[in-house]
């Protein structure tokens, strides 16, 4: 049929069904189109008639005639109607004009309406537009086939062909669009991936256009703060230096509103590089430390820095103490000329005085502290200072000052607001020195002097305004020390914190506002436009049909200089979002597998991890991922993102998945939660080939690094592995983040290498843990001379004079080459180990056992006091063997200890616990050995001396996991490691995740 034939043909066949005047409009290959003046009528008469595909596009194009109703690009088609054996659709008429040319923008929003109505148009050339009078565009050509990505993905590419090569010749313009399908590496095709960008911006704003985010939160008014004629002074040393610019920042932040300082002054002290009372900072950071002075001061957010070396003691002790010595410090290591050295600089005689660890929580930034405590100074001149206010329960409420009885306080050394002139007056303070140092501090030496002259430090004060103090042992982690520094910050403290200035509970209980949602998205904001992202991917969130979801957003790079920001733009959802600011930046795995294992504290919600340059697609998407992890019973989901390419082609190798080619970073991963409790601490990192550093060893803890992590693949492969039922999803979209080149291949090299994890058991609470066979620690006495509170080998609740005989070593020896038996690690310890009287012999003779070369490392661990110092100088260590620093105690105190004698049988809770589990010390440590015998681990050899069970097996050569759990069913249910791993299901916590020692000893103990 020609052209004119089929223009007759239709406008004969409308005259007929419906009489009138009808003017032609257009033809194209499908059809002819005339109007009557006030509808469109399109005839299908084709050219070259495909009845088949004919018949299926225009029975799809019936169903979906309601859904272009209302849109932009679009006429609201009224009917499809089969006349005289022709299709006819009709629809408005709209004055219009001829489509010149096609924008990028006219383009972009309209792909954006098509993935909003899930509808694709193969044929989207100028000539099936029309523009109506106020500029918009109009399709006029309506063949839709049902919406694919991989559909879709073509239609942006021949859309981009349009935009960009629309002036080419009708059949050069045709080839190429036909040469764009599922290939879109042409370079005609160049630039492609930054336009389908845009275009789902423009979908996001669409989806997005009904939610309503908070303004951008814009900095407060410093020029209506009123300055105090006070001195901020923070008070540092060199070990300080890899927190010491956020702690920095963190309280004069934190500090500063409604009052600003007359001045703000770091005084550093210079006296002591090394041996710290109490040092957490083993390293020589040095240059991270006098690099960040220098910043600090050029950012402004401290005025002056000032130095204090041992060249200005002896003025320093004059005046304050009339003692003509250049002690720097006490006998004991404290510090004190520092400290009032910064005292004379200050500008100001009001002085606010603070370590530079501590933590500031605010309720009320309107709260004027420094009027309250200037006030109370004020109104009693013999008060010589004024302490900060600690957590007290509820926000609000004055507590009038005390401390007038004697004794009063001592000034509080961390946080106080001390009259500097009031302190002069009274010297000199009382105290004195030896060869070893000062006496006294020069708090003490106040406290001691407001005793003799009735003078006071007080305490009290606004509950608005409160600090707390991080142990020393909680800052060996720099992670752990922040991420208690930004839950003050954002007033989510435990409940055991109130009327407490050191901080409570463990690292976990520290961890929240925790999240157990049925879906919690875990999302690592980027480094650039942070706000911008931020906004785009909450918005997307809050797009969300289903509202069943919470939040942890996580800042890992801007300091907590965003997060009031980021706080305003969560706070209409606070209730379901944990913001969690980084004071130091991470490994990008270390972040996310911390937020989810600390922060997500319901076994059963689905996590899925969304890059914070992403965002969700749809407004269905987190029901449609519900809907397919409940319909396949799913406990892992690979979520598909959108690329511009590869959707037909991706394949995803969950038999495989630490290969490279295994596709899982070509998605977002979802899993329960529950399967990252199968997973330990090593099975996100790798063991560096360095296990020797200089003549010292490595403890295996410091052995091994994060991988580096690409699209989440630190977490998605591990968990694979582990997962029952792994599924891939087409129904999850989300928009890609960018991710550096390179990352793929740095974390494939290193993860290969891993030891697999699948068979690995998914525990339903407690974890079960095997006696490691391979390690072995010799408790070769219990003698001690420091008797710590609450040991594990009850050296101080139950000393004996028990050790092991030379011979008693020997056999053990003689066993293992008999059996051949190859250990990792040899630990010999006690008691303290150096005061067995064959210590030297005892060393010598392992070292011939498990000599240089081979696969075994010896291990020495010692309190580290003076004696057992001079023990190790006089003993000549093998070259396989070290000193296990970390294990040097100042004191018979230690932060860190857990109750060992709070017995988990004495606890109703535990009443139906499987003690046979035991706990990560038998996997990590060993097995142990006295002599008594074999145990399943040196704690259950201690208990078993103390209680006389007779437990100890007497043979290397049969002990075996069996009889391991034997002993660990008898006797683990007294010990207190037990218990107090239970929030860990029994897994290893570091030092400085653990709760601050408190001696318990339970009935069981105590009879």
């Amino acid at each position: 049929m020609t052209d004119t034939n089929r223009r007759a043909a239709a406008r004969k066949l409308l005259e007929t069904w419906r009489p009138g005047d009808y003017s032609f409009l257009g033809e194209g290959f499908s059809g002819v189109v005339f109007h009557d003046g006030s509808r469109v009528f399109k005839v299908h008469l084709a050219r070259q008639p495909d009845l088949q595909r004919e018949s299926d596009t225009l029975t799809y194009l019936g169903s979906r005639l309601p859904d272009f109703a209302g849109r932009k690009h679009f006429a609201a088609l009224a009917a499809l109607e089969r006349v005289e054996g022709a299709w006819v659709l009709s629809y408005p008429f709209e004055p219009s004009r001829p489509v010149e040319d096609l924008t990028g923008d006219d383009l972009i929003s309209f792909l954006s309406e098509c993935w909003e109505m899930e509808v694709i148009f193969r044929n989207i050339p100028a000539d099936n537009f029309v523009r109506r009078l106020d500029g918009s565009l109009l399709l006029v050509d309506y063949e839709p086939e049902p919406f694919t990505d991989e559909l879709f993905a073509n239609m942006v590419a021949r859309a981009f062909v349009q935009l960009r090569h629309g002036h080419l010749p009708p059949d050069r313009l045709l080839k190429l669009r036909r040469a764009a399908i599922n290939n879109f590496d042409l370079p005609e095709l160049d630039g492609l991936e930054d336009f389908a960008r845009q275009v789902f911006d423009e979908v996001l704003r669409r989806q997005c256009r009904d939610v309503t985010l908070r303004a951008p939160t814009t900095s407060p008014d410093r020029s209506a703060w009123g300055r105090k004629p006070v001195t901020l002074l923070i008070k540092c040393c060199r070990q300080d230096a890899v927190g010491l610019y956020a702690c920095v920042t963190h309280v004069v932040r934190q500090l500063e509103g409604p009052d600003l300082f007359g001045e703000k002054l770091l005084v550093v002290d210079d006296c002591r590089t090394q041996d710290f009372v109490r040092q957490f900072q083993d390293s020589d950071q040095t240059d991270v430390f006098e690099a960040t002075l220098v910043r600090l001061g050029a950012e402004g957010v401290v005025d002056r820095v000032v130095r204090c070396g041992p060249d200005v003691a002896r003025d320093v002790n004059r005046r304050w103490f009339g003692l003509d010595v250049e002690h720097t410090h006490t006998a004991s290591g404290a510090p004190v000329v520092p400290h009032l050295h910064g005292i004379d600089a200050a500008q100001f005689d009001r002085i606010l005085q603070l370590d530079v660890d501590v933590m500031i929580g605010r309720h009320d930034r309107q709260h004027s502290f420094l009027t309250d405590m200037q006030a109370a100074l004020d109104a009693h001149p013999q008060a010589l200072t004024v302490a900060f206010g600690i957590k007290h329960a509820g926000r609000s409420g004055f507590q009038p000052y005390f401390g007038f009885d004697a004794p009063s306080f001592v000034p509080e050394v961390r946080m106080c607001l001390l009259d500097r002139g009031r302190l002069l007056r009274q010297a000199p303070l009382p105290n004195a020195a030896s060869t070893e140092g000062l006496e006294l501090t020069w708090y003490r030496a106040v406290q001691r002097l407001q005793a003799e002259r009735g003078l006071v430090s007080l305490r009290g004060g606004d509950h608005r305004s409160f600090y707390v103090h991080p142990q020393n042992y909680r800052k060996r982690d720099p992670y752990v020390w922040m991420t208690l520094l930004d839950r003050v910050e954002q007033l989510a403290l435990p409940l055991g914190q109130d009327d407490q200035p050191e901080a409570q509970g463990s690292f976990r209980e520290w961890c929240r506002p925790k999240r157990g949602e049925d879906l919690v998205v875990v999302s690592l904001l980027p480094p650039e436009e942070t706000m911008a992202q931020a906004r785009r991917l909450l918005s997307s969130l809050l797009s969300q049909t289903d509202r069943g979801w919470g939040l942890i957003l996580i800042d890992n790079h801007s300091e907590g200089a965003l997060l009031r920001e980021l706080r305003d733009l969560v706070a209409p959802i606070s209730g379901r979002t944990t913001l969690l600011c980084n004071r130091l930046r991470e490994p990008t795995l270390a972040v996310v597998e911390r937020a989810v294992r600390h922060f997500v504290d319901n076994p059963d919600s689905f996590v899925l991890l969304l890059d914070g340059s992403s965002a969700l697609l749809r407004s269905t998407t987190v029901a449609a991922l519900k809907a397919d992890l409940a319909n396949y019973g799913a406990d892992f989901a690979l979520g598909k993102e959108w690329r511009i390419g590869g959707f037909g082609l991706h394949k995803v190798d969950f038999l495989h998945p630490r290969q490279g080619g295994s596709g899982l970073d070509r998605g977002f991963p979802c899993f329960r939660r529950r399967l990252l409790d199968a997973l330990g601490p090593y099975d996100f990192k790798f063991r560096r080939a360095e296990t020797v550093v200089g003549n010292e060893f490595v403890k295996m803890s410091r052995q091994y690094e994060w991988l580096p992590d690409h699209r989440h693949l630190g977490l998605a492969v591990p968990l694979v592995e582990v997962s029952r039922n792994p599924i891939r999803t087409d129904h999850v979209n989300c928009m890609p983040s960018r991710v550096e080149p390179g990352c793929a291949a740095a974390f494939w090299s290193h993860a290969a290498a891993l030891p697999s994890r699948e068979g690995a058991v998914i525990p339903a609470g407690r974890k079960q843990f095997r006696t490691s066979l391979d390690r072995v620690e010799i408790d070769i006495t219990y003698a001690c001379n420091l008797h710590c509170r609450s040991c594990n080998r009850s050296c101080s609740q139950a000393p004996t004079s028990e050790m092991m005989s030379l011979e008693h070593v020997q056999a053990f020896l003689d066993q293992a080459r008999a059996l051949q038996r190859q250990f990792t690690l040899v630990n010999v310890l006690g008691g303290e180990p150096t005061l067995h009287p064959q210590f030297a012999e005892i060393v010598r003779e392992i070292s011939r056992a498990f000599p240089p070369g081979g696969p075994t490392t010896i291990q020495i661990t010692s309190n580290g006091t003076p004696e057992a110092l001079a023990v190790l100088d006089r003993v000549a260590l093998p070259p396989n063997a070290f000193v296990d620093t970390a294990s040097f105690k100042t004191g018979p105190v230690v932060d860190y200890f857990t109750p060992f004698n709070d017995a988990p049988m004495d606890d109703p809770r535990f009443r139906d616990a499987d003690f046979g589990a035991g706990c990560w010390v038998t996997a990590y440590c060993g097995f142990g050995l006295n002599r008594r015998g074999y145990y399943a681990c040196s704690a259950a050899g201690g208990i078993d001396r103390v209680l006389g069970l007779g437990l100890g097996h007497p043979s290397l050569a049969d002990f075996d996991e069996d009889k391991a759990r034997f002993q660990r069913e008898r006797l683990c249910r007294y010990c207190g490691n037990f218990k107090h791993s239970a929030e860990a299901m029994g897994d290893f916590m570091p030092r400085s995740e653990r709760a601050p020692f408190k001696d318990v000893c339970s009935a069981s103990w105590s009879a």
